[in-house]
């Protein structure tokens, strides 16, 4: 009995430090980086990641596509490399490249100092083409004030992007294409995707789905420090 006691008290020791020790990390194992971690439930085609749906008030977001450009001309200078790799609220935003509709190639460096929207969006998304006379008309009032758009499609080619913007909808501000992979690696769960972020590169919110003109006015003292 005594020895059968012993072996017990031993097998439940055993328990308690397997389950006191975490798991091993083998990521160094494979070489591969950590992916960006999601929520929710479900997959968004195109994207892998979940599906959802809009915030309140907005409407509902649609899956996103496909990849970015390659090389940008430096604008301010920051520390690149220690930024994060995927944009959060309260973060500095991460620095990436875009190609643009003209065949050129352009950094968010470029633009860093002043207010951004930085939108992500596709032709086939009906709360995109919702949202976007709000941001134009946005644009047009508070462009005087320093504010930049960037809008970047995930799915469509450059010539599509071009014949929307004649027949449809102007976009008078750049506009990237090509820009699915991006959006995976920022863990975008389905667009439109707005990124506000204030003079100092920081971001201030991430909105999924479309944004009306009052949740514009009401990041206004966060974004770009104006009253209304």
């Amino acid at each position: 009995m005594r020895h059968c006691a012993i072996i017990a008290i031993l097998a439940v020791a055993g328990l308690l430090l397997v389950a006191c020790n975490p798991p091993a990390d083998n990521s160094s194992d494979t070489g591969q980086q950590a992916q960006p971690a999601s929520t929710g439930s479900g997959s968004t085609p195109g994207l892998g990641g979940p599906d959802v749906s809009a915030e309140p008030g907005g409407d509902s977001a649609e899956p996103a596509g496909e990849s970015a450009g390659e090389s940008g001309t430096p604008g301010p200078q920051r520390d690149t490399a220690s930024l994060p790799q995927v944009p959060a609220k309260g973060k500095p935003l991460p620095t990436f490249e875009f190609a643009t509709l003209d065949g050129k190639t352009h950094s968010v460096e470029e633009f860093v100092g002043q207010p951004l929207l930085i939108n992500i969006w596709k032709i086939n998304c009906p709360p995109c083409k919702a949202e976007m006379p709000e941001f134009v008309k946005f644009y047009g009032e508070y462009k005087d004030k320093g504010l930049e758009v960037i809008t970047l499609n995930v799915e469509d080619t450059a010539d599509a992007v071009k014949k929307f913007m004649e027949t449809k909808q102007e976009m008078p501000w750049i506009t990237g294409f090509n820009a699915g992979t991006l959006a995976r690696s920022w863990g975008v769960r389905g667009v439109p995707t707005s990124y506000f972020v204030n003079s100092d590169g920081v971001v201030v919110e991430i909105k999924l789905g479309a944004a009306d003109r009052k949740y514009l006015d009401n990041l206004l003292p966060a974004w770009m420090g104006v009253k209304e």
